[in-house]
């Protein structure tokens, strides 16, 4: 779904305001997404994984700008940090584990 979305937004398939509309994700994304998966997928489903996305993105996010001490392997595309590091970050953020 993640490289169905990027291709489409490459594309040129985003509104005015910035994002996909229900009726493009309907037309181009789900039927493709359907067309490789064995269980076909509703527009439903789709908001559905936009809400997960948006809310791992934010946890990504706020790591990266609220936390010193965290890097990024681009190799394994993965943080890393010291366990003294990660172990002081999953204290206060339980939830991110």
């Amino acid at each position: 779904l993640l490289h169905l979305l990027v291709d489409a937004i490459n594309s040129g398939l985003r509104d005015a305001n910035g994002s996909l509309s229900k009726q493009n994700v309907e037309r181009v994304i789900l039927p493709r997404l359907n067309a490789k998966i064995r269980f076909p997928k509703t527009y439903n489903h789709y908001l559905s994984r936009m809400k997960w996305f948006k809310k791992q993105y934010n946890k990504m996010s706020m790591l990266m700008r609220n936390n010193s001490g965290f890097g990024w392997d681009p190799i394994a595309k993965t943080f890393t940090a010291s366990e003294e590091v990660w172990k002081d970050y999953l204290k206060s953020h339980p939830s991110h584990k």
